[in-house]
């Protein structure tokens, strides 16, 4: 109930003012969004609530985005892989609304891509994969300290094989640099810890993955509360004797 009442004020508010504030009030909307469906794990209702204000806002870029980010995280809770395709499938419909509105939003680029990623991943779509690639590069050439894209480049260097294009060391030298311009974003040492990982320096492993679930005031608030830390005490826990 909380959440509709959020969205039912916000619906009263954007009537009435004007332009300028009426996109202040759709980021503050989206930002609240975040953190109510990752902290209630209340999808559904969160979905409900965007598309309520997709269809009075069809070209609302903030609130596309958001859907495509919802229907990501839809398709991460979900374990049929069918449910999977179809929901990345709808987030990468949304993400490209979102970017024909504001080619420039960084985040519409990132939410489009990750539902890409995701649903290429499950078809092996290789094609789509290195479309995947060259946008992620394009956005963080675009803007080199934009963090959750470098992450999502960087993971998708360690996880391709060199064959398609991966570079692990490359991935580690995107992340290590990250996490000196954002000490506080946790889902970077989960990265780096998985990439010293699959190198087999499980030393540092363990160094970055103790350093996630120390940090007490994580930027990505959201991703660390519902994944990070928990994945990070999980991954310790397999590699705490090698």
């Amino acid at each position: 109930m909380r959440l509709l009442t959020f969205v039912i004020a916000f619906a009263l508010l954007a009537s009435v003012v004007i332009a300028d504030e009426k996109d202040q009030k759709i980021n503050e909307y989206a930002n609240m969004v975040e953190t109510e469906y990752l902290k209630t794990h209340d999808v559904v209702n969160s979905e409900i609530a965007v598309a309520n204000i997709l269809e009075k806002e069809p070209k609302e870029y903030v609130t596309l985005y958001t859907m495509s980010k919802i229907l990501y995280i839809k398709a991460e809770i979900s374990r049929k892989q069918e449910e999977q395709v179809k929901l990345y499938e709808k987030g990468i419909e949304m993400g490209k609304k979102a970017v024909e509105v504001k080619p420039e939003s960084e985040a519409a680029k990132y939410w489009y891509y990750m539902n890409m990623k995701k649903r290429s991943w499950l078809k092996r779509d290789t094609g789509a994969i290195g479309d995947v690639k060259r946008g992620l590069e394009n956005l963080i050439k675009d803007n080199p300290e934009y963090i959750p894209g470098i992450q999502a480049y960087a993971a998708l260097l360690s996880e391709l094989p060199g064959l398609f294009g991966g570079n692990i060391e490359k991935a580690l030298e995107l992340l290590l640099n990250a996490v000196q311009l954002d000490p506080g974003y946790s889902a970077l040492y989960m990265d780096i810890a998985k990439v010293y990982v699959k190198t087999g320096d499980y030393k540092k492993a363990r160094e970055y993955l103790n350093q996630a679930i120390q940090i007490e005031k994580p930027t990505d608030k959201s991703s660390d509360t519902l994944y990070e830390k928990a994945s990070a005490i999980k991954l310790l826990e397999e590699i705490k004797n090698k």
